[in-house]
């Protein structure tokens, strides 16, 4: 995918998925990290993220009703920490 970077690319990669699944409500949590590489593929920088997604099933199709991120935080700084 390039990015409004010109050349530069973007690699999405999810870690520690957790799922919870019912009949017709689901909830899905995952650290997200993102990262802009060179053309070459080269990572030029790398941030993480929190993901948790609430879902429901209606007429037998999941949708998204619910959509939380965050950055994680260092609990006994309080700082923002990008890097897992």
């Amino acid at each position: 995918m390039k990015s409004a970077r010109g050349d530069e690319l973007v690699r999405v990669e999810f870690d520690d998925v957790q799922t919870t699944v019912s009949d017709d409500v689901a909830v899905l949590s995952a650290f997200v990290t993102l990262s802009g590489l060179s053309a070459d593929g080269e990572e030029l920088r790398s941030m993480n993220n929190r993901l948790t997604w609430g879902l429901r099933k209606a007429d037998g199709t999941w949708k998204v009703v619910h959509e939380h991120t965050s950055a994680p935080v260092d609990m006994t700084t309080g700082n923002v920490d990008l890097k897992r």
